[in-house]
């Protein structure tokens, strides 16, 4: 079923599939570099805040761990993201469902009492990664609207791409989500693909500069404006 979403909709379904995917990647990712700091390496969360795009990347590991995770007044850290995420997700609770929007509640509600702890334990946030995962099985199950589910499809793996370069992930792994990116596009924006092919062979052929890496992603996030 195919409905006409205006401009503001759209922009608001584009933001909830990136926030959704950025709370679950970044999360995901962060326990690798927890590991590495648990097993003495005190500077793997440099590293990881540099990935990201995080300030104040010199801090001690467990004030990292704090700013990064729970500080609501700083852009990128994890809870103003899952905030971003609940704000749109209330605007568009019509059409995603209230099943869907309770995951984001519930990994508010985890949020906040690990916040309150002081938790720097990231294996205490594995309930917000689970319930993200199952905001998309949500997502999956009641929306049916294409033009919704490719606005959140597009967001959601323009955010995965990013992320996954800036992490020196696989080509494969860049490719599949390449893939599932421009069948999205092709629904909504036919003339973006064309910058997609191109990408695909920049990516094929060019993977371990990182001029190329800097070309993809600012094509990448130039997509939204096409």
């Amino acid at each position: 079923m195919q409905s006409t979403i205006s401009p503001a909709k759209a922009n608001n379904l584009y933001w909830l599939g990136r926030y959704a995917e950025r709370v679950y990647a970044s999360l995901h990712m962060l326990q690798k570099y927890y590991d590495m700091v648990i097993d003495g390496d005190a500077g793997a969360y440099v590293e990881f805040c540099q990935r990201i795009g995080f300030s104040n990347c010199n801090m001690e590991p467990d004030n990292f761990i704090l700013d990064y995770l729970y500080n609501r007044d700083k852009p990128g850290s994890i809870r103003w993201t899952l905030d971003r995420l609940n704000d749109n997700s209330i605007l568009l609770r019509e059409d995603i469902k209230s099943d869907t929007l309770s995951y984001v509640h519930l990994s508010l509600g985890t949020m906040t009492d690990c916040a309150r702890r002081g938790e720097t334990n990231i294996t205490e946030l594995q309930p917000v990664i689970d319930n993200m995962l199952a905001f998309w099985g949500s997502i999956a199950e009641r929306v049916y609207d294409d033009m919704t589910l490719d606005l959140l499809g597009i967001g959601k793996h323009i955010e995965y791409i990013e992320l996954h370069i800036r992490f020196d992930y696989s080509v494969d792994r860049i490719l599949e989500a390449w893939d599932h990116l421009r069948k999205h596009l092709e629904h909504l924006m036919p003339s973006a693909c064309d910058s997609i092919d191109c990408c695909s062979i920049l990516i094929k052929s060019g993977w371990d500069d990182a001029v190329s890496k800097k070309a993809l992603l600012d094509t990448l996030n130039s997509l939204v404006n096409v």
